[in-house]
């Protein structure tokens, strides 16, 4: 069953809303997290936070953090 769902899951299939080919095995995933590209370097983990500059000082903020920065 592991080499079935190894070899069927390799497989790609094109994505009808980025045109991008994605493995099988991630497809849904992908589909359901607006298309969602396993292969960027740019994809957060859960310790990683996106940063947005501040409109004031230019400095990277945390995103959650920003409300107080502009305190």
């Amino acid at each position: 069953m592991s080499y079935h769902l190894f070899d069927c899951g390799s497989k790609t299939i094109r994505c009808p809303n980025c045109s991008k080919y994605i493995h099988r095995a991630n497809y849904t995933y992908h589909v359901d997290n607006q298309c969602i590209d396993f292969d960027e370097d740019d994809i957060q983990t859960d310790n990683e936070e996106e940063s947005i500059p501040c409109e004031v000082c230019d400095k990277q903020i945390r995103f959650s953090s920003y409300d107080n920065h502009l305190v």
